[in-house]
């Protein structure tokens, strides 16, 4: 009654003002005790409670807000007065995010007029009692914001510095999985993301107010001095750089090393260095992520160690604009300007003499593992140290590190298996190496088989397996390589290894001991896809799309060969796709196409990365693009008549290697003779060696048997070589190579692909294999064949160390510890760039009345 007198006989008040006045003159009345006790106003703010003032400003201490939407507080319910302190209006007034306007309360049941002082182009919001920006006013935040180089995403309800609220919502998880919402911005645990530090590399530290790449600010103070003596905090870049003193980074580094887009200067600051590579080193390009210029494929690159048998150790440059990681000197060595000791002579090294004239030499024919056909390019050398282990699996191998044991002789096999090795050593037994690619065999030669300063020839059996110089049948005898036979249903190549004098107890399943597994592609046509009932338990074969689907399975092989199928549908991108069975295998009606595109790029994977492949005739599946390319003399490529392009998705995974018959493939007759390509040095010790072995009377050609087919019509320069190959009555290609990565520099490839159109295994006019389990379907008794005998000189040479094919080979060279020269200088990468900025700060919470 008293407020409704007050009100009566007074000047009129806003209805709010007279609340506040009456309930000020009700204040004594209602402290009834300490506890603090909410009133229940509706439409007011319980500030004097820890509530806020009506414009989400804290009151005094108590329980939480409970936002209203007045302009001013009531007072408490119970407690002193004079516990609450009221809010300053110059605080109050102008919070960030914009400011407030007209009465608002202070926190203590008093009234804050923060009157009209919105900025020049703002209004105030009477229902909201918050300035606002027009349209000319630009947003301070949005729900993603970018300084510099550093980028992330607030979350949650924000002001947009504007004076409206902005509802971004929590869309961390997406803008980088496993990121959450915190404090109003998005940001990374250390489950899910790597934390910068402020010292990010030796050398180089941060200071002040840093991103740590995962949404939050790091504080690395200022510790500069500790990291460089006279070292300070550069605030702008929030980096420790160097005093006048510091000799800053030049892009020219060495005079091999060259640095290269936007590095630090090594006094905490940066230089851009551009990119002037090409020019600084020809075919050298900028390595970004080092910010180094280094060597293109072309470029060859330093070894740890030489062909003289010194060895570098620690990290030196690789001269190329990298870094060689050569680690620690061998046995007790000691490290020194990183060249590790000289090796001391061993005993064959010791027993070598020095001849007034002449060599104490050796010579002898080295054949293949029947003992039966002498071999060409093998390596006979004489080893001062054990042998190392021969890995399995594709390897990049070059012919330099082809051998171990610091072999103090070398020598090669000529095109009729013969070599010398001269300054073998004298009055002792020696071990004899003969190698080619991952063949590997070692026999004794007796201190009375040599004549000092004399060539003496080695006696060895007449013929057969009884023969010292041949390469190993069985592991127990050498290192074999790892190799998969894919058994198709037109060729049996697991018995043409046979005839060649592997045992058979080295082909097994993968899951065997043997060095040859053999897979099962539509053999299962027309006979068992298996071994015979007493042979490794009469076990059936994998299919073969168990090893083409598997990279991993692919790279443990050495060499990978695929003998045709005998349907061509199988192969070719055209046609509908087959799916395997539960157990892997495909239909046996031999129908429809079994490769498919990730096939394809698990065989280029294989092959370029050092594995070797032979592949016959509708393999060519593997190589030819859909539809083939035709002969681009008849037809220039990109013409109306000949529109097939290297893509994904049926065209040539390897890149076009050659031209193909486009009609599909037919018989080329029973009886054709065929030309050997002697325009290229190996060519050369082919037709030779095809005589010298009785697979041709004539040099420079071969008769072929009745099983050649149409498929490769050209080779193309540069990429692939002809080996094989006739001119009448029709133009074919009949073996052809190229190595890879295809269109590479020499020193930048690894593998070798080998194609033919021949059935070798069955090109016999008697005595055939037949279509059976293994190995009772071989004929492992007779001699090889004349196409048989190229089939295994070309086998050989797929299994060496890789050179182009116009190179000359050439004998390894001899381990005998020269002291290296000094290696280049690493250069090492540079220092890193200042840190990013740090994220801004999070913006105030948007504010509700």
């Amino acid at each position: 009654m008293f407020c409704l007198a007050l009100g009566e006989s007074m000047k009129p008040l806003p209805s709010t003002s007279v609340l506040v006045a009456c309930m000020r003159l009700l204040a004594p009345l209602l402290v009834l005790g300490g506890a603090c006790t909410s009133a229940n106003v509706s439409g007011v703010s319980n500030a004097g409670c820890g509530g806020n003032d009506g414009g989400g400003n804290a009151g005094g201490t108590g329980g939480a807000a409970n936002t209203g939407t007045s302009l001013v507080s009531v007072i408490p319910d119970a407690g002193p007065v004079d516990a609450c302190v009221p809010l300053k209006a110059s605080a109050t007034c102008a919070p960030s995010g914009g400011p407030y306007c007209g009465v608002i309360g202070d926190g203590c049941n008093g009234e804050i007029d923060c009157g009209n002082n919105c900025p020049t182009g703002w209004t105030c919001d009477p229902t909201q009692h918050t300035c606002v920006g027009g349209a000319d006013c630009n947003p301070t935040y949005q729900c993603t914001y970018a300084v510099g180089s550093t980028s992330g995403s607030y979350c949650g309800k924000i002001t947009d510095g504007c004076g409206h609220a902005l509802a971004c919502g929590d869309n961390c998880a997406n803008v980088n999985p496993g990121w959450v919402c915190e404090n109003s911005l998005c940001v990374g645990n250390a489950d899910v993301c790597a934390p910068a530090t402020c010292d990010p590399v030796a050398g180089a530290r941060y200071c002040g107010k840093v991103g740590d790449g995962c949404g939050r600010g790091i504080d690395c103070g200022d510790n500069c001095a500790s990291l460089n003596a006279g070292w300070v905090c550069n605030t702008a870049a929030n980096s420790c750089v160097g005093g006048p003193g510091c000799s800053k980074l030049v892009c020219d580094g060495t005079p091999n090393v060259r640095y290269c887009g936007k590095v630090g200067d090594g006094c905490g600051g940066t230089v851009d260095c551009g990119d002037s590579c090409s020019t600084f080193q020809a075919g050298w390009v900028c390595d970004q992520s080092k910010g180094l210029c280094t060597g293109g494929p072309a470029c060859v690159r330093t070894a740890c160690t030489t062909s003289g048998g010194g060895q570098y150790c620690g990290d030196i440059g690789d001269g190329c604009g990298g870094t060689l990681h050569c680690g620690d000197c061998p046995g007790s060595g000691t490290c020194a300007a990183n060249v590790c000791p000289v090796q001391s002579c061993g005993a064959m090294c010791a027993a070598q003499v020095k001849c007034a004239t002449g060599s104490t030499s050796i010579t002898g024919i080295v054949y293949d593992p029947a003992g039966k056909v002498p071999l060409y390019n093998v390596i006979v050398y004489v080893p001062d140290a054990p042998l190392a282990n021969i890995s399995t699996g594709a390897s990049c191998d070059t012919c330099s590190a082809s051998v171990s044991g610091k072999p103090i002789t070398t020598a090669l096999t000529d095109s009729s298996g013969n070599f010398k090795l001269d300054n073998v050593p004298v009055s002792v037994d020696f071990p004899l190496v003969m190698q080619v690619g991952k063949w590997r065999r070692q026999v004794t030669i007796k201190a009375s088989e040599v004549s000092q300063c004399a060539s003496k020839a080695i006696a060895d059996p007449s013929s057969g397996q009884a023969r010292r110089l041949r390469l190993p049948r069985n592991q127990s005898e050498g290192n074999i390589p790892k190799m998969a036979i894919t058994a198709g249903d037109a060729d049996r190549l697991q018995c043409l290894f046979t005839r060649m004098g592997i045992d058979t107890a080295e082909f097994t399943n993968p899951d065997g001991t043997g060095s040859i597994n053999i897979y099962e592609d539509n053999y299962s046509v027309s006979a068992p896809a298996a071994y015979d009932s007493g042979f490794n338990g009469g076990a059936s074969w994998p299919s073969a799309n168990v090893l083409w689907s598997a990279i991993n399975t692919m790279m443990k092989y050495d060499v990978i060969l695929m003998a045709c199928g005998g349907s061509n549908e199988r192969y070719e991108g055209d046609k509908t796709a087959l799916l395997p069975d539960a157990n892997g295998y495909f239909p046996s009606d031999g129908s429809g196409n079994i490769l498919t595109d990730a096939m394809k790029l698990n065989m280029v994977q294989y092959v370029n990365s050092g594995g070797r492949t032979f592949a016959e005739h509708y393999h060519w599946g593997w190589l030819r693009s859909y539809p083939p390319r035709k002969d681009i003399t008849k037809y220039p490529p990109g013409s109306a008549s000949n529109p097939a392009s290297i893509a994904p998705d049926g065209h040539a995974p390897f890149g076009e290697v050659a031209t193909w018959d486009t009609g599909g493939s037919s018989s080329l007759g029973s009886s054709i003779t065929a030309l050997v390509d002697t325009s290229f040095p190996k060519g050369q010790a082919f037709g030779q060696w095809l005589v010298s072995v009785g697979a041709s009377t004539t040099p420079g050609s071969i008769m072929l048997g009745s099983d050649v087919k149409s498929t490769a019509l050209t080779t193309l320069p540069g990429i692939s070589q002809q080996w094989i190959y006739q001119t009448t009555p029709s133009s074919y290609v009949h073996y052809f190579t190229f190595n890879a990565p295809v269109g590479q520099p020499t020193t930048a490839q690894c593998g070798r692909f080998v194609f033919t159109g021949l059935h070798v295994a069955t090109a016999v006019v008697s005595n055939p294999d037949s279509k059976g389990t293994f190995p009772s379907n071989c004929v492992m008794t007779r001699d090889l064949s004349g196409p048989e005998k190229a089939l295994e000189f070309m086998m050989f040479d797929l299994s060496s160390c890789l050179m182009p094919d116009s190179g000359i080979p050439t004998p390894p060279p001899v381990g005998g510890g020269s002291a290296p020269p000094t290696p280049p200088e690493a250069g090492g990468a540079p220092p890193p760039p200042p840190p990013p900025p740090p994220p801004p700060p999070p913006p105030p919470p948007a504010r509700q009345f």
